[in-house]
């Protein structure tokens, strides 16, 4: 049964979290985001406040609810319509920080216990809601998807295929996968596609465990950009993968074969080379 938490109406925009620019070069730094609200005026929150947060955050009608981003209340509107508390609310759930004006609150929150069986990371999320009693009407929910990440290799891309600001994210020796890295491919602030960096060579596994460099290329022409990906397995030996878009699906896939024949054929593994081969 679908339930939907009663709101107020209220808009609020928050920025995203910012990113360092980049299009077809090896590397950039990612500059540290900053997703929160103007502190003007704001009291913080006491650690009595914070664990009575705690309780409320946890309740399953509002665990569903911050598992999900959401950069205003009608991103929020239209999210909660599909709220299925009974069968999505999971993980738990700390507020470690935060700041409040009225009953207006601004409160950080991590991840204590996965809230999503099929991800490998759980950002910290900066939760904005107006709380009246135990009831919170939510306004937004930023992701800091920075948190964590390898910040040599997480930047802001130009991919025509999408709108808005688009961002990727690298995370290594994540506990549980630390013989490969992933990357985060974030739209407007939500997750479009988590890229594991490997592909199938010989029935074996190759894996990139140390991102080194990737690329936007649209190296096929379909008007839609694809990824080149270099990196070092845990040995130390340089690989690439080739992941093409998909447009039907809005995922990318390891182009396996392409990957592995252009490789061989070219005796030093950079972006530069990789397109010239391509």
């Amino acid at each position: 049964m679908k339930k939907r938490v009663l709101i107020m109406l209220m808009l609020l925009c928050l920025s995203l979290a910012g990113c360092g620019k980049q299009t077809n070069s090896e590397t950039t730094a990612l500059v540290d985001s900053d997703s929160s609200v103007s502190s003007e005026g704001m009291e913080d929150l006491s650690d009595a406040e914070l664990n009575e947060l705690d309780v409320i955050v946890n309740d399953p009608k509002n665990m569903v609810v911050i598992q999900r981003p959401f950069n205003s209340y009608s991103e929020y509107e239209e999210y909660s319509k599909e709220l299925i508390v009974e069968d999505e609310a999971i993980g738990t759930y700390k507020c470690v920080s935060g700041t409040k004006q009225g009953n207006q609150y601004n409160v950080r929150i991590e991840v204590t216990d996965g809230d999503d069986w099929s991800e490998v990371v759980f950002p910290s999320r900066d939760v904005t809601f107006i709380k009246d009693g135990d009831n919170i009407q939510y306004i937004s929910n930023i992701f800091d998807w920075a948190e964590g990440c390898v910040k040599e290799q997480s930047f802001e891309l130009d991919l025509p295929q999408y709108d808005g600001k688009t961002c990727i994210y690298t995370y290594e020796n994540v506990p549980d996968f630390e013989d490969k890295a992933f990357i985060y491919v974030i739209n407007n602030g939500k997750k479009v596609d988590r890229i594991s960096t490997e592909r199938f060579e010989n029935d074996e596994i190759v894996s990139i465990n140390t991102v080194e460099a990737i690329s936007n290329y649209d190296y096929d022409a379909d008007g839609n950009d694809d990824f080149i990906i270099i990196g070092k397995d845990k040995a130390g030996t340089s690989h690439l993968l080739i992941m093409h878009y998909d447009a039907e699906s809005d995922m990318f896939y390891s182009e396996d074969e392409l990957s592995a024949e252009t490789e061989k054929s070219i005796s030093v593994v950079t972006v530069a080379d990789v397109k010239a081969a391509l």
